[in-house]
């Protein structure tokens, strides 16, 4: 949900999914962006993880603001 309302915020188009694996969350979310350029699927991707859920006025990417 969290990526989702960041997306709507900033204006970014194409695949939008949260990843719930614990520790290797951002591990898993950088592994599955660079396979989508690596396929031609995208040109440019943000990957991030963060712990705990994070949602309407959340911290969790703040720094993007």
């Amino acid at each position: 949900m969290g990526s989702a309302l960041l997306a709507i915020d900033t204006g970014l188009m194409g695949p939008n999914y949260s990843i719930s694996t614990a520790c290797a969350m951002a591990n898993y979310c950088f592994y599955s962006a660079a396979n989508l350029i690596r396929r031609d699927e995208a040109n440019i991707m943000l990957a991030a993880g963060t712990e705990e859920e994070e949602l309407a006025g959340g911290e969790g990417l703040s720094w993007l603001r």
